[in-house]
């Protein structure tokens, strides 16, 4: 992740899981030697007193390391506006009982790698590796194995991938004094760019997340003028390409899309203020309908959705009585309008079809502690040989539906972050 100057916006930025600027980023402003582009992974859960104080990493996502809300049970209620179910959900494995790790893979002369996510059966993974202090380029891990992705332009800003191994990302191209995002598709073995129909009226910015279909959920901008809000879309496969914007009703300022569901369903948020009690929920239902629930009762009016797997979505919304930036992490089922707040967790970094979290949990004297929940059962994932305890990075960014396999970024020096891999059993 990059530290520096992209100024303010790139350390506190990336906790709101806020995308870079639209391009054309003074080269002057780029990140000295040594750092990597923060990339923001859609964290959710940040809270606690002093929330708002920014880790310096190298790889890997920002994470936001807040305080354990005094409830140590389950807190329920019923938002508004439920989601008509589209179909009975499985029945949930087994819970883990045990997980092994280690540390992926990785090119020669990797120096740090880090997890973005992967795909719901836990064979494909994606994320970044570096080799010297310029930045981190794209791999792919199938079934643990390193494929290293030829995409144009330089550092890794973004990359997600779906079940059927490809891969959508975003990487920087430096030229002429200015830094441009090129998005593009990597798939049996080969990379395209992702093309813009004429139609569209504006200019992709960068990849937020694919489905298995295909469709992939990208920032845009305005072709023409000045106006420096830009809207969420879907480039859809099943259109050829077709660039679907989200609803916008247009009196709701800058709107941002975090995730996408298998059924086109997308979480995001608009702005009402500054910091996280200026964010407010969106839902874009998988028929385009836009919405926009309110919090959890008792919680609020700050938060919003970050995560969406199987109808659960996974946020983090204020708390009554506390600072402004003192939120809880809380899944919402999209389907029923039941919220469940996550108090073991101190942060979530990503959800699967049965609505168990994957995360971190903070111990005293431990640092971070990789982990995942089903909201009453927890199980902490151990540190992989080669990995030291840290409170720099340190969380699960990836879990199968089946809670087989999780992936995250461990500490495996003072300095730098590596991908790691677990393995659980019942």
């Amino acid at each position: 992740m990059k530290t520096d100057d992209v100024g303010a916006r790139a350390l506190l930025g990336p906790m709101l899981d806020e995308t870079v600027p639209p391009s054309k980023v003074e080269v002057s402003r780029l990140v000295a030697a040594g750092r990597s582009r923060v990339r923001v992974r859609r964290w959710a859960g940040i809270s606690g007193a002093g929330a708002l104080t920014a880790v310096a990493l190298i790889g890997g996502s920002l994470l936001v390391q807040p305080n354990q809300p005094p409830a140590a049970a389950l807190q329920t209620a019923t938002s508004t506006a439920p989601s008509p179910a589209t179909g009975s959900r499985p029945a949930p494995p087994a819970f883990p009982t045990s997980c092994t790790g280690r540390l992926l893979p990785v090119p020669g002369k990797t120096i740090s790698s880090y997890i973005s996510g992967g795909d719901p059966s836990g064979r494909y993974l994606v994320g970044g590796y570096a080799t010297d202090t310029s930045g981190h380029r794209p791999v792919l891990w199938d079934n643990g194995n390193p494929v290293i992705i030829p995409a144009p332009g330089g550092d890794l800003v973004a990359i997600e991938v779906n079940d059927r191994g490809i891969v959508a990302g975003t990487t920087d191209k430096i030229g002429n004094g200015t830094v441009e995002q090129i998005n593009w598709v990597y798939r049996d073995g080969r990379v395209s760019p992702l093309g813009e129909p004429a139609t569209k009226p504006g200019t992709f910015i960068q990849v937020i997340d694919i489905n298995s279909g295909g469709d992939i959920l990208l920032d845009s901008r305005p072709r023409t003028g000045v106006d420096p809000n830009r809207g969420p879309g879907i480039w859809t496969a099943a259109g050829q390409g077709t660039f679907r914007p989200l609803a916008d009703p247009g009196n709701l300022g800058e709107l941002t899309a975090s995730a996408l569901d298998e059924d086109g369903t997308v979480v995001g948020r608009y702005l009402v203020g500054q910091g996280f009690e200026g964010e407010r929920t969106l839902v874009w239902k998988a028929d385009g309908q836009l919405t926009k629930p309110s919090p959890p009762a008792g919680y609020g009016p700050g938060g919003a959705l970050r995560l969406v797997r199987g109808g659960f979505a996974v946020g983090y919304y204020q708390q009554p009585g506390k600072q402004p930036h003192e939120v809880n992490t809380v899944r919402r089922d999209l389907r029923t309008g039941i919220d469940t707040a996550i108090p073991a967790l101190a942060g979530a970094g990503a959800v699967n079809a049965h609505g168990w979290v994957a995360g971190l949990i903070r111990e005293s004297g431990q640092g971070q502690t990789p982990a995942i929940t089903t909201g009453t059962q927890l199980i902490k994932l151990p540190l992989p040989a080669g990995a030291i305890a840290s409170s720099d990075g340190v969380g699960a960014y990836h879990l199968s539906d089946d809670g087989r396999t999780v992936a995250g970024n461990v500490a495996v020096n003072r300095d730098y972050l590596g991908a790691a891999v677990w393995r659980c059993l019942p």
